[in-house]
């Protein structure tokens, strides 16, 4: 199983063992987060770095067991086998758009704003099904591969209501957030989006193994030149113009234009993927 910069060639390996003991081997990730930073308008890092950022929902498969939900909104705690898991570099972390994750996942263990999860441990199906030609949601890559468990199409408006600030009314009572105790039965759905959304990212990683991605694609390398720009991390998009990831144009340099040099590297020491720049 490579570890460096590329992604599984055909199957998962064996779990490893330690000292006698099984060890998990990969966890499959996704979460539901509340900001009053648009992401939309912003990167990441300004959207975790809010004072009332916090993560929700944490929906987990550890070795494509079933998939669990924490529902930390509500006061669960995430198991201490899982936290610990969150900076083993033994275990591979799986996400679709990872790098979202992996931000909100270092600011969420109290990390230092300048400091995230190692990007050389984390995967991104996103990042895979790019460039294999397939959709940049996790919607249209699940319909393009006729998925059994498709994302659920209610997702956008759950998301609206308990991720965003809301508009204070009289018929709210003059709230400006939306909890779960203010909607039981849209909170109940929500934790089934997040559990779907886990479900529909391991079937695209079981989908897309025989299909391997080059070694260096996405790879994490390091660099030691030029200004830095924001943390992207292993499976995250590059700055480039032709980058479906929007949150990263508010970076874009004329050096960083796909066909030319790329020297810029990101915060944490990574450079520019390969998705987007193959050069």
């Amino acid at each position: 199983h490579d570890r460096g910069g590329g992604f599984p060639m055909a199957v998962f390996p064996p779990p490893f063992f330690y000292g006698g003991e099984p060890h998990l081997n990969h966890i499959s990730l996704d979460i539901e987060t509340y900001s009053s930073v648009d992401l939309n308008k912003s990167s990441v890092y300004r959207y975790s770095e809010a004072p009332d950022f916090e993560i929700l929902l944490l929906g987990y498969s550890v070795d494509d067991n079933p998939v669990q939900v924490v529902d930390l909104a509500s006061g669960e705690r995430i198991p201490e086998e899982i936290l610990a898991a969150l900076t083993d570099e033994r275990v591979i972390k799986w996400a679709f758009n990872a790098n979202f994750e992996r931000v909100c996942l270092s600011r969420y263990l109290g990390m230092p704003n300048d400091e995230f999860l190692d990007p050389a441990q984390w995967r991104c199906t996103m990042i895979w099904s790019a460039y294999l030609g397939l959709p940049l949601s996790l919607m249209g890559v699940g319909a393009a591969l006729a998925l059994d468990k498709q994302k659920l199409s209610k997702g956008k408006e759950l998301i609206r209501y308990f991720c965003q600030p809301c508009a204070a009314t009289k018929a709210n009572g003059g709230r400006t957030r939306n909890l779960p105790q203010d909607a039981p039965e849209k909170w109940t759905l929500f934790k089934a989006y997040n559990l779907r959304d886990v479900e529909t990212e391991m079937g695209i990683q079981k989908r897309l193994c025989r299909y391997p991605v080059p070694e260096g694609v996405c790879a994490a390398r390091s660099s030691s030149t030029g200004p830095t720009a924001p943390d992207a991390g292993l499976g995250a998009m590059c700055s480039c113009r032709t980058c479906p990831r929007t949150t990263w144009r508010s970076w874009l340099k004329p050096e960083n234009v796909c066909g030319t040099a790329i020297t810029i590297p990101f915060k944490d020491g990574t450079a520019p993927c390969r998705t987007c720049c193959p050069s």
